[in-house]
């Protein structure tokens, strides 16, 4: 891989001619963490060890990437969590972001017993878990007490009855859980192919408005917003088929395939 990586990076020069600076999307889906978040990594682990929760590490950096994106000082908005003694109990009010992980950490405990959460792959009762980090204990409770399973719908519905008057969203739980699902696949055989900070696909796969002509057409692929210069990984292991230039559609492009199941083609590179 490492020889094939280089000679990748010298063919396309691993670079995005796709417009737009790609930060971190918070009102929008994730695909893996951002930089920020990462860099809390060691912190959490060592949080979630002291609780015996060192299997769910991925779970509370998925929390504070759709929470926070690892932005401010209070990075898992755990101002208002049980276990904060020492500054206001609003969120956002913590000046430390060791001190909020390690509330963040600790309300993630609680929410584990009280969401009835069997493990680290309990699909059915982390998003309540997930959605009650955001909204507080009252939304388990009430989830239990309703349909159990969470759904947006079902979110939105608590916000309204208990008055939620802030930009908590219905749908936390649902992006948090994609993410996780997503870092989940990515430990396999294929990789995010630009850095893990820029997470924002501009233009998705299927029928779409096409953005020069404004004719209505099928978009065979995904566009990934990054800076002029961005570099591009090869998504796993492969051979180059070929790389070409100058294409009407694609620009500067390359194929390449993988074992002879799957193939990745990576289009608009400067070179």
């Amino acid at each position: 891989m490492g020889f094939l990586l280089i000679v990748i990076i010298a063919v396309v020069a691993a670079v995005m001619a796709i417009a737009g600076e790609g930060e971190t999307e918070r009102d929008g889906s994730f695909f893996s963490l951002s930089i920020q978040v990462e860099a809390y990594r060691e912190t959490v682990t060592a949080y979630a060890e002291a609780e015996g929760l060192e299997e769910y590490v991925n779970h509370i950096l998925c929390i504070m990437q759709v929470e926070t994106g690892g932005q401010g000082s209070d990075v898992m908005n755990a101002g208002d969590k049980d276990a904060n003694t020492l500054y206001p109990k609003e969120r956002g009010s913590i000046t430390s972001p060791e001190y909020s992980i390690e509330c963040g950490v600790k309300e993630f405990a609680a929410l584990l017993t009280l969401a009835e959460v069997s493990g680290p792959g309990d699909y059915d009762n982390l998003p309540r878990l997930y959605q009650g980090y955001h909204f507080g204990r009252g939304y388990v409770s009430f989830a239990a007490g309703t349909d159990r399973e969470y759904s947006p719908e079902q979110a939105g519905r608590y916000k309204w009855e208990v008055q939620l008057n802030d930009a908590r969203r219905p749908d936390f739980a649902k992006l948090v859980h994609e993410l996780y699902l997503s870092l989940s696949k990515g430990s396999g055989d294929f990789i995010w192919p630009v850095p893990g900070q820029y997470q924002h696909i501009s233009s998705h796969f299927g029928w779409r408005i096409h953005p020069f002509s404004g004719v209505l057409r099928y978009h065979d692929g995904v566009d990934i917003a990054a800076p002029f210069g961005t570099p591009i990984y090869a998504m796993a292991d492969g051979t180059v088929e070929y790389a070409r230039h100058g294409h009407w559609s694609y620009g500067n492009y390359l194929k390449i395939q993988h074992g002879g199941v799957y193939a990745s083609m990576y289009a608009h590179c400067i070179r």
